[in-house]
């Protein structure tokens, strides 16, 4: 039910690699790692307005001739209405990317295998948080830590690698993937517990050196 007012919008990587390719095509590679993510919080709402207006015809009184005489008064009105407020919350991290994996060598198309891990080095957020009691608060940097842990230590990825030569040293490529985290985002005294995994394709440009 927590997790249900949580909608996910987008995430996005971006990043720089250097590595060695061994002799049996096999590969060894670190880097560097930004992503951002951002969830939408669906918060429920029901409004209640209440307004006060004059109206000179309010009400009336029939006189002794049967005509109407109107009078003045303040009216109350009330309007009831539901609402579903959305806000963003966004997750900003760095991490420092270990790559393993095997690449064919072929003249044209390259295919291969990927295994990774991200070794978080910082983690940010901004926007509201869903406390265990209900209550909806904000968060950023002055008060991150009260809600989220410092960091996330690694997580764990595998990907399928197709790759095209489009020159004799450059390759473009597309990678399905699939990451595992299994720390939570929040810290203990929270008293809730956040994994987030992710599932995506990766495009990107390789350069051998030689």
């Amino acid at each position: 039910e927590w997790e249900s007012q949580f909608d996910p919008a987008y995430s996005y990587h971006g990043g720089l690699l250097i590595g060695q390719q061994f002799l049996w095509n096999g590969y060894l590679a670190a880097g560097i790692e930004y992503q951002q993510f951002q969830i939408a919080h669906l918060n429920e709402l029901r409004i209640i307005e209440t307004i006060e207006i004059y109206d000179p015809r309010a009400y009336y009184t029939v006189d002794e001739n049967g005509e109407r005489q109107y009078v003045g008064d303040t009216v109350t009105v009330t309007n009831i209405r539901d609402e579903v407020e959305r806000s963003a919350n966004n997750y900003k991290m760095l991490h420092l990317p270990i790559h393993i994996g095997y690449r064919s060598n072929g003249k044209d198309w390259r295919y291969g295998i990927d295994f990774s891990a991200l070794i978080n080095l910082s983690f940010a957020y901004e926007g509201v948080f869903l406390r265990a009691d209900g209550a909806v608060v904000e968060v950023d940097q002055n008060n991150q830590s009260d809600y989220f842990a410092e960091g996330i230590g690694a997580s764990f990825s595998a990907a399928l690698h197709l790759g095209r030569m489009v020159g004799d040293r450059t390759e473009i490529y597309l990678q399905p993937r699939f990451r595992l985290n299994r720390q939570s985002y929040l810290n203990e005294d929270a008293g809730l517990s956040i994994e987030r995994n992710f599932a995506g394709l990766r495009a990107g440009l390789i350069y051998y050196l030689e």
